[in-house]
This record gives structure tokens, C-alpha cells and sequence, in this order.
């Protein structure tokens, strides 16, 4: 111990507080705080440095000596510590934290003999009878579980180098597919676990928003060419941590790291939750090449940021992986998903997008059971029109995985394309549900809004997720139906001249406002606008059908369909149109095909089978469904 350094007793002041070792108290005036003893020996360990920089990795070896921690234990702790002290961010009056470094007791220090013993005891005397009935509470409850669930936090990287997050992600995440795999385990979502992570925040909290029982929380550390990682399991109710490993090998052989803390993660669960068919997770048939899969988890830690972050490195990391290793399935499923989606986040995807296809192909070939391929190949068929094809590939993606809010989305913008919007409005729900601050489904959302007539909150959501950095044109349109919609002209003129569009297209749309408006008779608009082969097809239909031309509309989709252009029947039923009550609507669905989809797969809310013909009528979509739906109470159609 240094000079400076000096022993406390089981009694000392810090600042007004007067904290009591045998009380396992903080006492001011009136105030009692109850600390848990880790918690009492961090204070008294800082309180004996007051003043010094203490590390993290000191605290751990200090107080945790004989333990298998990570450092997410020590930030726990004095996070519960500072609480206890009323110490906060704004306002660091007793222990200031260094970032990535570690903590320092700012407040005076002084030693003190146990005072105010009768309160003292009074108020440990509560704390122990409430102790009591948590923890009667707390068994209550665990008497009446019958689904054992668990939820796995990002592992925290501590090689001092944020370039090499993407390792702990990567371990926690396969991690998480390693424990799907074990029956009668709920496990959640990576998506959910990994967006409520906080450095500081009490893990029963994270457990309780999550409805989970165990968490599993860890760190990775690089040293040289070695990874070492330490994993913990932890029983939310009562913060006990109930199993622990670390694991080091190479720093490429991430495998055999994932295996150690997998296999060890089965085998404890197995005996705690008594799940007799816990064993071992099933391992890979074939292992990647160590610098492809590198590669590869870099790549999945730039696509799990999509939207906010550009999707050209998440390409470029897994076609360099697949190069590396060009028998590698799951590089070759992530690649043509990062195409294949790069459209839907930026307008220079679009010239790569078709490459998507082959590259699911290539996954499905060397392994059938990847999932996202199927999604992937199920965007192609319903490009072609081909429905049926579509839906069946949706759907395998989704029976694959069933957590994946992706896959959720994917057969949301499939169902809601064919006119099941109901259907779609319930996957978008299960997408969310699955990962809140997931871009491309909150868009979906907007259109959902519209589709039921509720334009205040399409609007919002549109307004929300352009914000947010879902630019795309997807976004743009709906935030420009939303405004026409709603009669905000002056706003969606704004809007025009915030769109990407050419000069003359902006002038085609300022053209549409006015009319809209009645500011002016345009007789030559209609054509125009169908005239006009660079602006979207979607604006096209939609804004020829608010100004009358269903039979001109017409004719321009069988000319596009005549050339195999691709054509989104969506517009057809937008709302602010009423060709779904006229019969060129039946004629231009059964051209599309979906007359006959609908005979295998079902119709949605808007047409209906009636004798020998169809009915359209869109009377059933309205605000308080869709609110009803969102909410859990809405029946199927």
C-alpha cells in the first residue's frame, strides 16, 4: 500500500455520510441507505485513496480475488454505490468516474466510531425485513415459472481499441444462437438485450424490462495474439452470479471461445433449470476460415447499425470474407442480405441489389437451413410476381427463426404488397416488438397508418424515421403522402424541394400540389406524369389516379408489365383513391396475378370472394383496427 493510502475501520465519514460496516448502512440526518457488502468494501477501498485514480482492473483484483468476474460487476457495483451517495453525472460530489479508466473519491474523508447505533440498527432491522419479503416475493414467483428464459447483454470490450467492439458483439451474439438451440429455453432476441445494455444500469432492471429470469454477461479482452473471454451467468432476481468461465485461445480461433463459454452456459443451465434435453449446442458442420470469419463479424456489427450508418462496409467485410473462403454459407447469406437491403437505406444500392440473388443461391446451396437466404430469394419471386413462391420462401425464413425481426419485416412488406394488410400490420408489431429501433419496420408502421387512415400518425412516424436517418425513398414518398393526404400543402411542397429528384421531376410534384390545392387547372398534368419515365412508378400511379386517370393508369402498368418492369400494386390501394371500388381494380389484380394468390393464400380486409366475382371495399381499414391490432386485441381477418 502506498504512503498516502491508509486503513479504515468498520466506521468512517465521507462527506455528510457515515457509513457503518456492521449496519451495512449510509447514514445522513434522517437517511438511511442500505449497501450490499461488495458495495461497502469499494467505498471503504476508495475511501482509503482519496483522491487517486483507482482502475477498474485494481478493484476487480482487490475485492474480487478469487472470482471469475467481468468488469461489468465492478461498474455495477458502484454504480448501486454512487446511487446509495446521490452522486450522479451532473453533479459528481463523492465519486467521480474516469472513462475507460476507472474511479476517484472526491469527497473528504474521515474516521469515525459508530454512531447513532439504535437508528443504525432500526434501519438495518427494515432493511432486513424488506429484504425478507423481496425475497419471499422473489420465490413467489419463481415458484410459478414454467418457462425458463434468458437474455445474453453485449460482452464488453476492454482492449482500450472501440475499432474492435465488433469481437464482443460477435461472441455475444453467437452466443445467443448457441442457447435458441437448447429446448424449453426462452431465449431473447439479441436485438432487444443488446439496445437496453447501459453501462452502469442495475442489471434487475434490465432483467425485469426484458421478462427474463438469467442474464449472461461478459467481456473480451485482446492481449498480443491471444482473446481472452470471461463470461458470467447471473440470476436476475437475486443478482447472484450462479456461473462463471474464461476462456483464451488465438485471437482468430473466435470458435473455440464461443464453444467453451456455449458448452459451459448448457451445461449450467441444464443443472440449475433442470432441463433434461440442455446438452451441449450442436456444433457447426463446417468451421470458416479464422480470417474470413473475422471478416464476417465485422461485417454483422456494421449491419446491425443500418440506418444510421452507411451499409458499404458490411458488404465490403463479407465479400472479402467469402473470397477468403468461398465455401462459407453464412458469409454468403450476410452478403446478399447487406444487397440486397443497401436500397432500402441509400440510393446507391439500388446498382448493386440484383446481386443479392445469386449470392442467397450460393448460401442455399452449401447450407439449406440459413434462414435470411430464403427472405432474400423470397424479395425475387415477389419482384417477378411470382406470389405464391414468395410467400413460401417468407415463410420457411420465418419457421428458421422465428426471432428474427428482420424476417418478420421482410413477410410484412410481402403481405401488405399483396393486400393482406392486417397480416402485415402484425408482423411489423412482432419486428418492433423484436428490436424497437429497427429503421426499416418503424417506416412500415407509417404506411400501415395510412393503408388504415390514421394520416396524423403515418405522418409522425414518417417525420420520425426520416429523422432518424431512414432516408430513403420509401420514406420520402410516404412522408409526401402523409402531407397531401392530411392537406398540409405548404408542407409538402417543402418537401418536394428536399427530395433527391431531378429538376424536372420536383417540378411535376409542385405541379400535382397545386392542383391538389386548387390553386390551379392543370389540363396537361395527367400526361405529364405518365409520360415522365425517371420519376418513381409508385408516385406515378398514385398521383394519376388522385387526378382521375384510372383508365390512363391502367394502360401505363400494362405497358410497364408489357416490358417485364417492375410494378408495386401498393399505389392501387393507398388511400386518397377510389379505384378499389371500380372494376378495372379486379381486372388489374388478376393481371397482376393476385386474384389467383388470393384464391391459394387467402384475401385480405379490402376484396372478398362474393359467388363468382370479387368485392372490393375498403370500408373495414380503419384508425381504431389498426390501434386495436397494435394494442393485442385485434382478431384476424
Amino acid at each position: 500500500m502506498a504512503e498516502s493510502d491508509r486503513r479504515l475501520g468498520d466506521s468512517f465519514r465521507v462527506g455528510r455520510w457515515l457509513a457503518d460496516r456492521n449496519a451495512l448502512t449510509l447514514t445522513c440526518e434522517d437517511s438511511v441507505e442500505p449497501l450490499e457488502p461488495r458495495a461497502f468494501e469499494v467505498l471503504r477501498y476508495l475511501a482509503e485513496r482519496p483522491g487517486k485514480l483507482v482502475t477498474i482492473d485494481e478493484l476487480e483484483a482487490a475485492l474480487w480475488p478469487d472470482v471469475a468476474v467481468t468488469p461489468n460487476a465492478v461498474t455495477r457495483t458502484v454504480a448501486e454505490l454512487t446511487k446509495a451517495l446521490g452522486n450522479h453525472a451532473q453533479h459528481t460530489e463523492y465519486v467521480e468516474t474516469v472513462a475507460r479508466s476507472g474511479y476517484r473519491l472526491v469527497a473528504p474523508v474521515q474516521s469515525a466510531t459508530p454512531r447513532r447505533r439504535l437508528m443504525t440498527a432500526i434501519a438495518a432491522g427494515g432493511a432486513a425485513i424488506a429484504m425478507l419479503i423481496v425475497g419471499l416475493s422473489v420465490w413467489t414467483i419463481r415458484e410459478v415459472e414454467t418457462d425458463p428464459s434468458i437474455a445474453v447483454l453485449p460482452f464488453d470490450n476492454l482492449t482500450g481499441d472501440a475499432a474492435l467492439d465488433y469481437i464482443g458483439d460477435g461472441v455475444a451474439e453467437e452466443v445467443i444462437d448457441a442457447l435458441a438451440r437448447i429446448d424449453g429455453l426462452k431465449v431473447t432476441a439479441r436485438y432487444a438485450s443488446f439496445r437496453l445494455r447501459e453501462p452502469a444500469e442495475d442489471l434487475r432492471e434490465i432483467a425485469e424490462r426484458l421478462g427474463v429470469a438469467y442474464l449472461v454477461e461478459g467481456s473480451v479482452r485482446q492481449s498480443g495474439e491471444k482473446l481472452r473471454v470471461t463470461a458470467q451467468l447471473i440470476e436476475a432476481a437475486s443478482g447472484h452470479h450462479v456461473w462463471s468461465r474464461t476462456a483464451e485461445h488465438d485471437v482468430l480461433d473466435i470458435h473455440a471461445v464461443q464453444d467453451a463459454v456455449s458448452d459451459g452456459l448448457a451445461g449450467a443451465l441444464a443443472k440449475i433449470l433442470g432441463l433434461p434435453d440442455a446438452e451441449a449446442p450442436t456444433r457447426r458442420a463446417r468451421e470458416p476460415h479464422p480470417e474470413a470469419y473475422n471478416l464476417y463479424l465485422r461485417g454483422r456489427h456494421a449491419w446491425h447499425r443500418r440506418g444510421s450508418e452507411d451499409l458499404q462496409p458490411a458488404i465490403d467485410s463479407f465479400a472479402e470474407a467469402v473470397k477468403i473462403d468461398p465455401d462459407f454459407a453464412r458469409g454468403w447469406a450476410a452478403l446478399a442480405s447487406a444487397y440486397l437491403a443497401r436500397r432500402n437505406y441509400s440510393l446507391e444500392g439500388r446498382a448493386a441489389w440484383s446481386l443479392a440473388e445469386n449470392a442467397a443461391r450460393r448460401a442455399l446451396a452449401l447450407d439449406p437451413g440459413i434462414p435470411e437466404s430464403y427472405g432474400v430469394l423470397g424479395a425475387f419471386a415477389q419482384r417477378r410476381h411470382q406470389w405464391v413462391e414468395a410467400a413460401r420462401l417468407f415463410e420457411k425464413g420465418l419457421e428458421l427463426d422465428p426471432r428474427s425481426p428482420m424476417a418478420h419485416f421482410w413477410f410484412s412488406e410481402h403481405l401488405a404488397t399483396t393486400g393482406r394488410v392486417v397480416e402485415s400490420a402484425a408482423h411489423l408489431k412482432e419486428a418492433l416488438k423484436l428490436d424497437p429501433t429497427y429503421l426499416a419496420p418503424q417506416g412500415g408502421l407509417g404506411f400501415a397508418y395510412l393503408h388504415f387512415g390514421d394520416y396524423a400518425n403515418g405522418d409522425r412516424q414518417f417525420r420520425t424515421v426520416w429523422r432518424r436517418g431512414f432516408r430513403n425513398p420509401n420514406s420520402w414518398i410516404g412522408s409526401f403522402l402523409s402531407r397531401i393526404l392530411m392537406k398540409n400543402y405548404d408542407a409538402a411542397t417543402d418537401w418536394i424541394d428536399e427530395s433527391p429528384v431531378s429538376d424536372t421531376q420536383k417540378t411535376l410534384l409542385q405541379r400535382f400540389v397545386a392542383v391538389e390545392a386548387g390553386r390551379t387547372d392543370d389540363p396537361t398534368l395527367l400526361a405529364d406524369i405518365l409520360a415522365d419515365s425517371s420519376l418513381d412508378h409508385r408516385l406515378v400511379v398514385w398521383t394519376g389516379l388522385r387526378l382521375g386517370g384510372s383508365s390512363q393508369v391502367a394502360d401505363y402498368l400494362e405497358r410497364r408489365l408489357a416490358k417485364n418492369q417492375y410494378v408495386d400494386p401498393r399505389p392501387l390501394w393507398w388511400p386518397g383513391t377510389a379505384l378499389h371500388r371500380e372494376p378495372a381494380f379486379v381486372d388489374l389484380m388478376d393481371t397482376f396475378g393476385l386474384v389467383d394468390y388470393w384464391q391459394i393464400e387467402g384475401f385480405g380486409p379490402v376484396c372478398r370472394q362474393q359467388g363468382a366475382g370479387i368485392v372490393c371495399d375498403a370500408s373495414a381499414l380503419t384508425p381504431e383496427r389498426l390501434h386495436a391490432l397494435l394494442a393485442g386485441d385485434a382478431v384476424a381477418d
